[in-house]
C-alpha cells in the first residue's frame, strides 16, 4: 500500500472500477484499467497522473496538478512513478484486466499487408506494445 497525499492507497477493486469508469477508451468498453496498465507499460507521460485520479477520487484535478508539481519540484516523480506502477502490477484486478487485453489484442488484431510507411508504423506501434504488455505480465 502507498501513502499519497497523507492517505492510503492501493488499485483495489474500488480503483478499479473507478478507472473503467474514466480512463475507458469509449463509453461501456470498461477497458479503463487496461488503458492504465498499457500507460505506465509504455512510458506514457499521463500515467501517474491518471494513476492519482483514480486513486484519489475526492482530490479535485487542480489539487493533482499541484500534488504532482510538488513531486517533481522535489526530485520524486520518478519515485512515485515507480511506486505506483508497483503497486498498480500486484493488483489482481489490473493484471487481469491487462490480460484480457493482451488475449484480445492477439485474437482480434490480425496484422494485413501495410501499403503506406503509416501503416507500417501503426502496426509496428500495436506489435511493440503488445510484446511490451506481454514482458509486464509475466
Amino acid at each position: 500500500m502507498l501513502k499519497i497525499n497523507d492517505k492510503d492507497v492501493k488499485f483495489d477493486f474500488r480503483a478499479y472500477f473507478r478507472a473503467n469508469s474514466i480512463l475507458s477508451s469509449a463509453p461501456n468498453a470498461n477497458d479503463g484499467a487496461s488503458q492504465l496498465w498499457i500507460k505506465f507499460v509504455t512510458g506514457d507521460e499521463m500515467a501517474v497522473h491518471d494513476a492519482l485520479n483514480v486513486l484519489l477520487p475526492d482530490v479535485d484535478e487542480n489539487d493533482i496538478f499541484d500534488l504532482l508539481d510538488k513531486y517533481e519540484e522535489s526530485g520524486k516523480m520518478d519515485k512515485l512513478r515507480e511506486d505506483l506502477q508497483a503497486e498498480l502490477f500486484a493488483s489482481g484486478f489490473f493484471h487481469r484486466a491487462a490480460k484480457r487485453l493482451v488475449s484480445f489484442m492477439e485474437k482480434y488484431q490480425k496484422p494485413k499487408k501495410a501499403k503506406t510507411d503509416e501503416e507500417k508504423q501503426a502496426q509496428q506501434l500495436q506489435h511493440d506494445t503488445l510484446e511490451e504488455l506481454k514482458k509486464s505480465l509475466s
